[in-house]
């Protein structure tokens, strides 16, 4: 599953894909650009090194250091997933597939739940004041 949260608008998007790769990769980056397909998106990049991927041309890679999860604002929202569907057996993906919605419903229905998500910390309180620069007459 790719996830990506949205710091300005607080919009969620969420990809489920068989397996992790280079290719579901770069269609989760897709993803995101059809979302805004005029606008820079920055994407924080977690477990791949970002010079592998055939980039669109509106996406910039921010990786962050190996082993390092703390740091990706979305490692939040993984924890509530696994704590649903841990520790129980499934009858069929399309089950533990549903669990995982369950979850994952909220944020992509709330911009105010992704907001809570990422929180106040170092990366959004960048994220506004860049936003306010780039916003005020010189």
């Amino acid at each position: 599953m790719y996830g990506a949260l949205e710091f300005v608008t607080g919009s969620a998007e969420f990809l489920y894909t068989p397996t992790v790769s280079l290719d579901y990769s770069e269609l989760h980056l897709e993803q995101l650009v059809a979302t805004q397909p005029e606008a820079i998106h920055i994407v924080i990049w977690v477990h791949q090194k970002a010079d592998q991927h055939e980039l669109p041309k509106q996406i910039r890679l921010l990786p962050l250091p190996p082993y390092c999860p703390e740091l990706s604002p979305i490692e939040k929202l993984w924890d509530p997933v696994k704590r649903e569907v841990s520790n129980a057996v499934w009858e069929t993906l399309d089950a533990m597939e549903k669990a995982i919605t369950n979850v994952l419903r909220p944020f992509w229905e709330s911009e105010e739940r992704v907001r809570s998500l990422l929180g106040n910390n170092w990366l959004t309180s960048g994220v506004s004041e860049f936003l306010k620069l780039r916003q005020s007459p010189i």
